[in-house]
């Protein structure tokens, strides 16, 4: 009977244990199981009595039992131990276990009484008891990556985070709170907000921040300002807050979040800044702005727009639509290719305007307006749009430009032209220069032959005035020999004056405004005598009933921006003459071409029309600059303005040959000339004047002659020569090898070897095409004349 009832009780444990919803075993000294419950044989999925008797390490994961043998070691020491672990289970997951050892002891009997004491107690096993524990694991977990996550994102966000406990006393700040906004967290801790911001009570927000929390109201983005503790700067803060309630509706806290939007604030007073000055430096250009936003209304514009606007005599302003300020042009006729189409120019503009992409390129183009009193105003205009729509127009005011581009494509029509007329002219020097040189050989040869001498004469005259016309278009094409030196222009005009009275006559005044201290300047006389009396011949034409004529004098600085302004001027220091008429004056369209070549406003027969060209060439070779003021009615006013003279005070002596017989006396001539008429004709005239000829047509067939061992006085060259060797390589190589031989050049225009800008190379000696027979004698003597560091004894006239 008593058997059966413990037996039942053992029954009832086991079924407890079995029940108990933990693992259960029991593990002897041996590190054998002894014991496990049902929910261990569950949890493991291996039975009871395939555990029984064997070790852990026998079934359980090497990794598990290797955590847990130090464990099991320690608690057959008498000492229980609790820890941690995961254990694999039956469907191979991981689970998070409580596993506490406890040890089981057996007493060993007393040595005296035989009875059984603690401290006799041996370890004869323990028990394993093993919770699980994965659900409260994930949740801790869980929290844990919770909390780590807010960790980070406090950590990582430039705002900070605070918390107010139920008195509204700081409970927590984050880090950040020093860190960016200057506050020194412990001084913040326990106090109220505004007990340490406005302890007077006097700022308003932190009077309206008190009010907001002690009523439990949310907030956002609530601005303050504030000195920080920490740091002790200004800082500007935007706080949110959100009231806190237990779960019975009682006030407990705040919590929320302060962003310091100081730099934030800052930045934008630093782009109004800007703004600011930009709108500022629009009004000081000169460049008309207008702004349009996304519905084609005008929302800025600057001072010079409106000057603009003003002036063409637009009624135009804020508010107002681009298609209002299109209309506003049509009223106003300003520009003048929408007459007759007004309504077709205002579509095509409108359709351009909204067109417009947002592209870096935009629309770009140039119009010409027409303002109330008459003026033209050309502009250069853009168009930019922006990615939200807003269009930004912008006019710059080329007037000035446009009127220099003129001025450069007249210059370069005046050069086209130039170089035309100089081939011409060049072309023309060689046929009349065996023109006349004929009718002089012709002459001699007249004399018992009157009748026919006259004939010879008009002939004669006839060839000396071509080529005083192809003077005029070399001095035109800016191709004739100049000879600068430094000249008084006073007294070159004194020099002058009963010549221009005389051609003036008496119904015309002649005054004179000399400048005192007047400097010299660089140039050729004979060209600015020319000049002047061109000038003022053209001024008395123009005062057909007579009147007065001005010839002034003065020392100008032409500066950078008026040089800028012109064609081909260098800035600096000029010497004026100014010459003025009180005649009809001129038209825009007649002064526009006062300098070209044969144009003429006179009647046929009364002017060539290369008076003024060869005096504008003869300028612009000069390095010098004219122009023109002229109103109709009025009269006209023509300034030149030569280069002055530096370091030069006196002008240079021309040393003439010595005087005596202009003939030749047997000296023995080369002449190098690749025209063939012009070649003979030299030959005939030289031999005419008692001088032995020999020919050649290059410069290379020269040399070939002076090496055959031939003598030669004089080498007589063409500047420019085929062949690949010019005059003046040519007579380089003479010098070089024959230093005693003269050298004398001939040659029509200056665009050659011996004449660089139109002047003279100090060494040479020109004959200028075409010439008389007389020009050669006197040139041929002149050379003969000249003293040679090799030959200062000899005299070749003797």
């Amino acid at each position: 009977m008593a058997e059966s009832i413990l037996r039942n009780r053992e029954d009832v444990l086991q079924q407890v244990i079995d029940n108990v919803p933990a693992m259960i075993a029991y593990i002897d000294t041996d590190l054998r199981y002894r014991f496990v419950n049902q929910q261990y044989v569950d949890l493991v999925g291996i039975d009871a009595d395939a555990i029984i008797g064997k070790r852990p390490e026998e079934f359980l994961d090497s990794e598990v039992f290797g955590f847990a043998r130090p464990m099991m070691e320690q608690v057959l020491t008498g000492v229980a131990v609790q820890f941690e672990n995961k254990i694999i289970l039956k469907d191979g997951r991981r689970s998070w276990v409580s596993v506490k050892f406890a040890p089981d002891f057996e007493a060993v009997p007393s040595a005296k009484a035989g009875e059984a004491e603690p401290e006799n107690r041996v370890v004869r096993g323990f028990y394993a008891l093993m919770v699980d524990i994965d659900e409260r694991k994930r949740a801790e977990e869980a929290q844990e990556e919770s909390e780590q996550r807010f960790r980070d994102i406090v950590s990582a966000s430039s705002d900070w985070f605070w918390e107010l406990d139920a008195d509204c006393k700081m409970s927590y700040l984050s880090d950040r709170a020093e860190v960016v906004g200057g506050i020194q967290i412990e001084q913040m801790i326990g106090k109220t907000p505004w007990s340490v911001n406005d302890p007077d009570g006097q700022d308003r927000f932190w009077r309206e921040c008190r009010g907001l929390i002690e009523a439990h109201a949310a907030f956002r983005d609530l601005r303050c300002q504030y000195q920080g503790s920490a740091d002790g700067k200004v800082h500007h803060v935007a706080l949110s807050g959100l009231p806190l309630f237990d779960v019975a509706g009682a006030f407990i806290g705040y919590r929320g979040s302060a962003n310091d939007i100081t730099k934030e604030l800052d930045a934008i007073k630093e782009r109004e800044r800007v703004q600011d000055f930009f709108v500022k430096a629009l009004e000081m250009l000169n460049v008309n702005f207008a702004l349009y936003d996304p519905d084609e209304v005008m929302i800025y514009r600057n001072d010079t727009f409106k000057k603009f606007a003003k002036g063409a005599g637009w009624n135009i302003g804020l508010g107002d639509r681009y298609e209002d300020l299109l209309k506003e042009i049509m009223a106003s006729g300003a520009v003048e290719e929408m007459v007759g189409r007004e309504q077709e120019w205002i579509e095509e503009r409108l359709q351009s305007f909204r067109a417009l992409g947002t592209d870096e390129q935009g629309a770009h183009f140039r119009v010409r307006y027409r303002w109330l009193d008459g003026s033209i105003h050309w502009t250069d205009s853009s168009r930019i749009r922006t990615a939200e729509g807003y269009t930004l127009a912008g006019n710059i005011d080329v007037t000035d430009l446009v009127a220099r581009e003129e001025q450069l494509r007249q210059a370069q029509k005046m050069e086209a032209v130039g170089q035309l007329t100089g081939g011409i002219a060049h072309d023309f020097n060689n046929i009349l220069a065996v023109v006349l040189g004929n009718l002089d050989l012709l002459t001699d040869h007249l004399d018992d032959l009157p009748e026919c001498s006259k004939l010879t004469f008009k002939a004669i005259r006839a060839a000396e005035r071509g080529a005083l016309l192809t003077q005029r278009l070399l001095a035109f094409s800016r191709q004739q020999p100049l000879m600068p030196t430094p000249t008084n222009i006073n007294a070159l005009v004194n020099g002058i004056e009963e010549l221009l009275r005389g051609a003036l006559g008496e119904q015309h005044e002649l005054e004179f405004v000399r400048a005192a201290g007047l400097w010299r300047c660089e140039v050729d006389p004979s060209q600015v005598e020319n000049a002047v009396l061109n000038l003022a011949i053209n001024a008395r034409d123009s005062m057909q009933s007579g009147g007065r004529l001005t010839i002034e004098t003065a020392n100008a600085h032409l500066d950078d921006e008026y040089a800028a302004a012109q064609v081909e001027l260098s800035p600096g220091q000029y010497v004026m003459l100014a010459v003025t008429d009180t005649g009809c004056g001129m038209p825009p369209d007649v002064k526009a071409r006062i300098f070209e070549p044969f144009f003429t406003t006179k009647e046929i027969g009364q002017g060539s029309g290369l008076g003024l060209s060869m005096v504008y060439g003869f300028v612009k070779q000069s390095g010098g600059h004219i122009s023109v003021y002229s109103e109709e009615g009025e009269g006209t006013t023509i300034k030149i303005y030569l280069p002055r003279a530096i370091g030069q005070d006196e002008p240079n002596v021309v040393q003439s040959h010595r005087p005596g017989d202009s003939a030749g006396r047997g000296q023995r001539v080369l002449v190098v000339e690749d025209e063939q008429l012009v070649r003979e004709l030299t030959r005939d005239l030289l031999e005419d004047l008692g001088y032995a000829v020999v020919t050649a047509d290059t410069g290379r067939a020269a040399l070939e002659i002076l090496e055959g061992g031939e003598a030669f006085e004089i080498l007589l060259s063409d500047a420019v020569l085929p062949g690949g060797m010019n005059g003046r390589q040519l007579a380089e190589a003479v010098k070089e090898r024959w230093p005693a031989m003269r050298v004398l050049y001939m040659s029509g225009y200056t665009e050659n070897a011996i004449i660089h800008h139109g002047r003279l190379d100090r060494d040479a000696v020109l004959l200028q095409k075409p010439f008389r027979k007389k020009d050669l004698a006197l040139k041929m003597r002149e050379v003969l004349t000249q003293e040679m560091p090799e030959d200062k004894a000899r005299d070749w006239g003797d």
